[in-house]
Order: structure tokens, then sequence, then C-alpha cells
């Protein structure tokens, strides 16, 4: 895999809730920090830090290594003051699959995130 694209993309979590009847989709944009990217020299570690668009207090960190030519990966979503992480997801082998894992359940509840409706088709 190569992080000088995977890991530099955007990271949206999304997700379809029914308030008051009517269906509204809840989505937080994670943007990345380049001034936070850090590899380590011989290339086996990354780790970037995405920020929340609607509040910068909230960040996603991801951590891939590679150690005897396997990958593993680690992502952690923080919320504003805990030093400690309100979600973890570690995974390997499969970035889609791990990927996958981490935007699931879309933004952490009481997050900043941006609600729209959503209009039926047809």
């Amino acid at each position: 895999m190569d992080f000088k694209t995977e890991m530099w993309l955007n990271v949206l979590f999304a997700n379809a809730k029914v308030v008051e009847g009517e269906t509204t989709m809840w989505t937080a944009l994670c943007e990345p920090d380049f001034s936070l990217y850090e590899k380590s020299e011989d290339g086996s570690i990354a780790k970037m830090v995405y920020h929340n668009r609607y509040d910068r207090g909230w960040s996603l960190v991801i951590v891939w290594q590679r150690t005897d030519g396997k990958e593993k990966y680690g992502a952690a979503k923080y919320a504003p003051g805990r030093e400690k992480p309100v979600c973890r997801t570690d995974g390997d082998g499969d970035w889609d699959k791990f990927f996958m894992h981490v935007t699931i359940l879309g933004p952490v509840a009481g997050g900043a995130c941006e609600i729209s409706p959503v209009h039926e088709v047809g």
C-alpha cells in the first residue's frame, strides 16, 4: 500500500437516521493534517491525524505498520479534551475491510456533524 496517496485522503463518516419522521443524513468529514504526518525512517510505520471539519477538537488517528512483510492498521477517534480514545479499531492485511470497520458506525454520538434532509427520488 502506498500511503503517500491512501493516508492523505479525507475520511467521511455518514449515517442515515429518522428524526421526527424525516430521514436525515448525519455526516462528519475528517481532513488530514499534513503537518502531523509521520513516517519512520525505514518506512515501516506511518501515522496520520485527521480533524473533523465541523469541530477540530474531534480527531481520528490512523497508524499503519509493516512487520515481517505483514501490514497492520490501527485507528482511534478522539473527543475534545479527552486523552483516551472514544473508539478504537485494529486490523491486518485487508485495508478496505479495516477502513469499513473504522467508518461503519458513522459519526460518533455527540460529535460535530452536518445534518441534511434526505429527499426521495422518483
